[in-house]
């Protein structure tokens, strides 16, 4: 009988190690899923890109925006009003601001993560293509600048 308690202590030792084993294996999968999100991209459009995005069949959106001074690790600055992704392409452009003549973007998902790379220092009229969106997904822009004092008003067209 104690041979047999044994033997059953053993194989019950051997399958909980087993098990430990197989959570660990699942636990190293998630640790090597990437945790960069960004997978929409951005594209500083040309003058003749600018002029045939104007003629498209796009929801247009115009209005303003408190483009505030960003800080040292790119994370200042406000977002616009979210839109929901009509097409795999958005363009938004800063048309005119006070006391700045570039700006800074990043493409935001809905619930605020960073979905593009941060670009700095865009001339004002320039537009962005954002690239990749998924149709049906909201999304907003984070915007910022360089060269203001601390703060002043822009006036944004976003295409979506």
């Amino acid at each position: 009988m104690r041979n047999m308690k044994k033997g059953l202590f053993s194989a019950a030792l051997a399958l909980a190690m087993l098990l430990s084993l197989s959570v660990s294996a699942f636990a190293a999968e998630e640790v090597s899923v990437p945790q960069d999100n960004r997978y929409v991209t951005l594209h500083v459009m040309t003058e003749e890109e600018n002029q045939i995005a104007l003629a498209s069949d796009y929801t247009v959106r115009e209005g303003t925006v408190l483009l505030k001074k960003n800080n040292s690790t790119g994370t200042a600055g406000t977002k616009i009003t979210s839109f929901t992704a009509e097409h795999e392409t958005a363009l938004f452009t800063i048309t005119s601001a006070t006391m700045t003549e570039t700006y800074n973007v990043v493409c935001l998902d809905a619930e605020g993560n960073e979905v593009s790379e941060y670009y700095a220092d865009i001339p004002l009229g320039n537009s962005i293509a954002a690239e990749n969106l998924i149709v049906g997904e909201k999304y907003t822009f984070r915007v910022s600048t360089n060269a203001a004092p601390s703060r002043c008003t822009a006036y944004y067209k976003l295409q979506y």
